[in-house]
This record gives C-alpha cells, sequence and structure tokens, in this order.
C-alpha cells in the first residue's frame, strides 16, 4: 500500500545586481525561513518583487529564493517557430547550482535527505540549469511566507496550496529562472520508512533532468523554445516533448529506485516486486470488464484520464499508476533484454531529445526512442504488452528479479 500512496501523489501533483562571486551559492546552501507575517529570514534581502517589475531584463545571478532575471529575457535570436536563449548562469557557472528553501516544520533530516539526493543526482546525471527546491511542512509552515519568496518564480505570481506533493519541473515560461522542485513532509519527515523518501526526491530531480534537457542543444550550447510546438501538444492532445507519460513517469520512477538504491536507500529487487504485482492487478482488473491495457495507452495526460476514469469504454476506471509502475518495468525490460542500457536510457536520450524534435517536429521523441532504447516503439509497444501477460514467475525471470 506505501507503493500506491507515494505514486498516487506523484498522480495528483506531478503535474518547472550584478555576476559577483558573493552572488553565487553552493549545491548545499540551505535558506532556512522563519515564518512570519513581519520578519523573513533569509540568505538575502534583496526583494525579488521590485526585480520583477523591470522593463528591462536583468540578470540578477543565481540566489536562493530570488529570480536569476528581472524579467523574460529577450531571446538572442529566432530561427523559424525557434527562440534561442543563452542565460547568465550558463557562464557563471551557477547553473549548477541548487538551493534548497526550508520553512517552519522542516527537520534536519528533512533537509539533509534533500541535499543528499541533489548531490548524488548532479553526479549520476548532469545538471544544467540552477535548482530552487522548496520544502515546506502542511500544517507547520506559513503559506504567505512561502508565496512570497516563490511566487516570483512563476509565470504568473502564482503560488500553490499547502497540500501532500512532491513535483518538479522545467517549463518553457520560467526556464530563465531554471527548474523547481517541492517537496511536502509525507516525504521526508519518517527516518523509518525504509528510504521511500530519498526515493521520491530523485524521482522529482530526475524530472528537471528530462525537461532541461528539451530545451537544450549541446552543440550550440544554448537553449530553444518553440511555442508553437508547445500549444500544438495540448491543442492536439499530443505527447510531450519529452516523450510519453509512461516514459517520462517511469524513467523517474527506475532512476528513483536505481540510483537510490546504489546509495543504499531503498531495496531495488523489493521496490519493482511490488511495482510488477501492482502492474499485474491493473491488468487483470482491466481484463475482468474485457480491457485491454496496453503502455501505448498511457502516452498523454489525455489518453491516461480516458483509461482513467468513467470515460474508459467499460464504464468503469482502471487501477491507477499503471503509467509510474508499467513505464518502469518497461525500461527495466528494455535494459534487461539487451535493447539499451542504463547510459543510454537516462542520460543519452534525453541529451538529444531537443535535436530530434527539431529535426522532427512532433515526432522527436519517436525517433530518439529508436535510436537509444534500440527498437521502434511501435515494435516495444507489442512485444512488451505481450510480456507482460506472461506468468509472474517468467515476468521475474526476464527482469533479473528473482
Amino acid at each position: 500500500m506505501k507503493y500506491k500512496l507515494f505514486l498516487f501523489s506523484f498522480i495528483i501533483f506531478s503535474c518547472g545586481v550584478d555576476d559577483s562571486e558573493d552572488n553565487l551559492v553552493n549545491n548545499d546552501q540551505v535558506s532556512v525561513t522563519k515564518d512570519s507575517s513581519t520578519e523573513n529570514s533569509t540568505t538575502n534581502d534583496t526583494s525579488t518583487n521590485n526585480s520583477q517589475s523591470s522593463v528591462i531584463s536583468t540578470y540578477l545571478g543565481t540566489n536562493c529564493k530570488e529570480v536569476s532575471y528581472s524579467s523574460k529575457p529577450d531571446a538572442d535570436y529566432v530561427d523559424g517557430n525557434y527562440s534561442y536563449y543563452t542565460y547568465g548562469w550558463q557562464s557563471d557557472g551557477t547553473d549548477q547550482n541548487s538551493c534548497v528553501n526550508a520553512y517552519n516544520g522542516v527537520t534536519t533530516f528533512g533537509v539533509d535527505l534533500v541535499n543528499a539526493v541533489l548531490s548524488d543526482a548532479k553526479e549520476k546525471l548532469g545538471q544544467i540549469v540552477p535548482v530552487n527546491a522548496w520544502i515546506f511542512h502542511t500544517q507547520e509552515s506559513d503559506i504567505e511566507t512561502i508565496c512570497t519568496d516563490y511566487s516570483p518564480f512563476t509565470d504568473d505570481s502564482s503560488c500553490f496550496d499547502l497540500q501532500q506533493m512532491a513535483a518538479a519541473t522545467v517549463t518553457q515560461y520560467v526556464l530563465h529562472n531554471g527548474g523547481e522542485f517541492k517537496l511536502s513532509e509525507i516525504f521526508w519527515s519518517d527516518e523509518d520508512q525504509n528510504g521511500s523518501g530519498y526515493k521520491v526526491a530523485y524521482h522529482e530531480f530526475f524530472h528537471v533532468h528530462q525537461n532541461s534537457h528539451k530545451f537544450y542543444f549541446e552543440e550550440t550550447e544554448n537553449f530553444g523554445i518553440n511555442m508553437t510546438q508547445f500549444r500544438n501538444v495540448d491543442d492536439n492532445e499530443g505527447v510531450n516533448l519529452v516523450g510519453p507519460v509512461w516514459l517520462e513517469e517511469g524513467g523517474a520512477e527506475f532512476a528513483g529506485v536505481w540510483y537510490s538504491s546504489l546509495k543504499g536507500w531503498v531495496n531495488y529487487n523489493e521496490y519493482w516486486i511490488n511495482y510488477l504485482d501492482e502492474a499485474r492487478s491493473v491488468i487483470s482488473d482491466a481484463a475482468s470488464r474485457g480491457d485491454t491495457v496496453s503502455l501505448r495507452d498511457y502516452e498523454t495526460r489525455y489518453s491516461i484520464q480516458r483509461v482513467e476514469s468513467s470515460e474508459n469504454p467499460t464504464g468503469t476506471s482502471r487501477e491507477f499508476a499503471y503509467a509510474y509502475s508499467g513505464g518502469g518495468l518497461a525500461h527495466i525490460y528494455l535494459i534487461s533484454k539487451g535493447f539499451t542500457d542504463l547510459n543510454n536510457s537516462m542520460i543519452e536520450y534525453y541529451r538529444n531529445i531537443a535535436e530530434l524534435e527539431r529535426e522532427h517536429i512532433g515526432e522527436g521523441y519517436i525517433y530518439a526512442f529508436e535510436e537509444y532504447f534500440g527498437m521502434p516503439l511501435d515494435s516495444f509497444y507489442s512485444e512488451f504488452d505481450d510480456f507482460m501477460l506472461k506468468t509472474r514467475e517468467e515476468q521475474l525471470s526476464i527482469l533479473g528479479l528473482e
């Protein structure tokens, strides 16, 4: 049940001055705020609200709880539907820094957990954008204090509710400020939850990894945004630029478990045997109503909504989370069968997704999948769906989980 709790949280919430050395931050910097309507104890006292109103965009450096730019900067140049940018934090080296912004109720263990994950993830996966992590307690933290710090990082000065959540992203609207990472106490408050908090935090960092690379072009070392394509994805219910939802969420779940297991934080086999049983339950429950589950059903949020709601042709919603459990198992299957390896599936696929999307608008993920996961996507759907109908013993053997 604990696995379903964490997956359910993902489904709900995973939906991103001068350039002097004094303005730079370290990866392990922590800014702790005393929640008060009159007092805000932060690393820097400069108000970001004033800088946000500036007409001319100015690079301010990267600081905890402070935006990097006074406003969205103009593009360096435009080529077709792409606008290309280079950001100040690329040249001063602060793109590889992370700030842990902690609020009332956050324990030392919670801060240490997130710092440990951010440090290890940067070492294993790399990091090309600065990251602000917002760690809070749903009962003890003050939302007005959090929103004062957080809202300037959004494109519409919005905030979020104090709900149980784990979420992280990098978006086209606030890429100039880097990535964001939010974590509430259910994921870090219990030191005896068998390392699951580390796994959840790693999952979320992986979303920053995925979504920062969908903008980044290695050869020219700049970021490209094609707003036309982003609108097309929404208008046409198309697949996100990173790839299908099952790949994005399943990849993050695989990364979270795999890299956490290397640190001894979680038991890899235990997690994936539980996920296999959950995925098998989704399939058998659906089959009892004449509903055939395919990984293809989990490509977009719209297709998932159809099968996991009363819109399902059977009139009954499927059990949730197959995009996570089935998507993660898909990664293990491809690696176990030798179609791909850890480097191609965790790093190279994302490192090249922006280039392939630019060459094949709307279908970059299809070309990236075949190149880095080792087989055509359509062929994989058929093969994996057949695999998921095998006996549990056969599946465990193929996945190396015996």
